[in-house]
């Protein structure tokens, strides 16, 4: 009875030992490692790295959807509708829209969407006359994957930017704030942003659901229609999966009922 007793108590130590330590999550064809650390210092496990196109339009995209894509304003046009000093935050009628593609998740090494895409699209946050953002629930981010890779990183058309949205929807979330570094302006600047989690694929391996974005985009001229060379990253912290949790408290469970008997 001690031998089988020794016997259960090992099995559950290297169970525990085992499921602890998670392996890769794939979803939808996208991998990666919810026990990676990410060297900054806090939880986020879940780093991407993205490329993308962003411009300004009177039309406010509605969820998936990038038809402003085609009828894009100079942002010179923006810039001369907005004043630092306004003290009125009303609409400007102008809208920020735009798309792109993940490149990287956490290692740079890594192939994380073996024989798929992934690509997102943002769009419905209004400007203000004092060149702050008015978000509602109606400004929206959503990340597709996508197993026919045919987006080319150009927005020249709404033929374009259909190959953003034509995947499954990996995440679906809603912005909550969106704000610029300080002395930076709409046309040149890093923008910093939180965004809610509704749904997707990948939703509930976000926990808390929410997830951190920013970009970094510069137009050319004040007569530029769409930015150039735009970067950006999407962070979160990520779980296991449910079923590797469950193992784990099984054999912590079978450990203490050992023990118990022992007693």
């Amino acid at each position: 009875m001690k031998a089988l007793k020794k016997v259960i108590i090992g099995t559950a130590l290297v169970a525990a030992t085992a499921t602890s330590s998670a392996a890769d999550l794939n979803i939808g064809g996208v991998t990666w490692d919810p026990d990676w650390i990410n060297g900054f210092g806090n939880e986020m496990d879940f780093l991407a790295q993205s490329k993308f196109t962003q411009w300004y339009s009177t039309t406010s995209d509605v969820r998936g959807s990038l038809n402003s894509v085609s009828a894009p304003v100079a942002i010179g046009s923006v810039l001369g509708a907005v004043d630092a000093s306004a003290t009125d935050q009303g609409a400007t009628g102008f809208f920020l829209s735009g798309g792109g593609h993940i490149d990287r998740i956490n290692e740079p090494s890594r192939n994380f969407c073996q024989s798929c895409e992934l690509t997102f699209a943002f769009g419905g946050i209004g400007i203000d006359l004092d060149g702050t953002f008015t978000l509602t629930t109606n400004s929206w981010l959503q990340v597709f994957v996508d197993e026919a890779i045919n987006y080319d990183g150009s927005f020249d058309s709404v033929a374009d930017a259909k190959t953003v949205t034509d995947g499954l929807v990996w995440l679906d979330a809603t912005f909550t704030s969106a704000q610029l570094d300080q002395n930076d302006t709409l046309d040149n600047g890093l923008l910093t942003s939180i965004a809610t989690i509704n749904g997707g694929l990948a939703a509930d391996r976000f926990d808390p659901n929410q997830i951190k974005i920013t970009g970094n985009a510069t137009f050319a001229s004040l007569n530029s229609l769409y930015s150039t060379g735009a970067n950006g990253q999407v962070a979160g912290n990520t779980v296991s999966e449910p079923g590797t949790i469950a193992m784990f408290g099984i054999a912590l469970l079978g450990l203490a009922s050992v023990y118990r008997r022992r007693a």
